[in-house]
């Protein structure tokens, strides 16, 4: 199984390959993404190439799965595929340090 870590501000685009067990490429429809938790990644089907996506983290920090789901055009008919893409979001290690005042008053001596 395959294993994909990037942080929690990034993204990372994702290709998809259907082989047979000859490890030649099968033609497939009805394409599908999709995450298993969408609160940690996102997944950005590309329209025009269907086996392409972006997976996009949201912020959150965790572990998740990406299923990518298709029909198998065979000469017998078509056959359901699955894979299954194991995602680990890390923290980016980017920090920002925001200060809030108060009002300001005469200082006491």
């Amino acid at each position: 199984m395959s294993t994909a870590v990037f942080s929690n501000v990034q993204e990372v685009d994702v290709d998809a390959e259907i082989l047979n067990a000859a490890n030649l490429p099968v033609a497939v429809e009805n394409v599908i993404w999709e995450s298993a938790d969408e609160s940690i990644v996102q997944v950005i089907q590309n329209p025009t190439a269907p086996l392409s996506a972006i997976l996009r983290s949201t912020g959150l920090v965790g572990s998740t799965q990406v299923f990518v789901m298709a029909d198998a055009d065979l000469s017998e008919g078509e056959l359901p595929v699955l894979g299954v893409l194991d995602v680990e979001i890390t923290e980016s290690g980017e920090f920002r340090v925001e200060f809030t005042l108060g009002d300001p008053r005469r200082r006491e001596e």
